[in-house]
């Protein structure tokens, strides 16, 4: 039976009371699971400047295009923060992107809208 070491995680003899590695004294029963103290690190990712998150023109676009729409343009503009917050660069800017884009689809959408009811209105009214 092999067991480990709670403070290097080294395999140690089951005939040792101290680590051979590091010296530290070995509790008398372990559980029989080896931890990795020793995680492979976070590749780093390239930072650049913060992401624009557009949440004034989500506002915007909300108020007066589409609510619906704007409603999801606001919460792709809350993600760029968290991504940005969690240390995600390319989420962050995935987010920024789809923030814009949503924007724009939505602004263009309200303006046929507000077209079509201007010109059925005045279509209507000849009538």
């Amino acid at each position: 039976m092999t067991r480990f070491c709670t403070q290097c995680g080294q395999a140690v003899p089951d005939n040792c009371s101290f680590c051979t590695n590091c010296g530290a004294p070995l509790a008398a029963s372990q559980p029989q699971y080896q931890f990795n103290f020793n995680p492979q690190p976070a590749q780093p990712q390239p930072m650049g400047p913060k992401p624009k998150n557009y949440l004034i023109w989500s506002i915007l676009a909300t108020i007066f295009c589409c609510i619906p729409l704007g409603v999801w343009c606001i919460v792709c503009s809350n993600k760029v923060n968290k991504e940005w917050d969690r240390g995600n660069y390319v989420g962050a800017k995935e987010a920024s992107s789809k923030a814009k884009t949503w924007i724009i689809v939505t602004a263009i959408l309200g303006l046929i809208v507000n077209v079509v009811y201007v010109f059925s209105s005045g279509m209507l009214d000849q009538l």
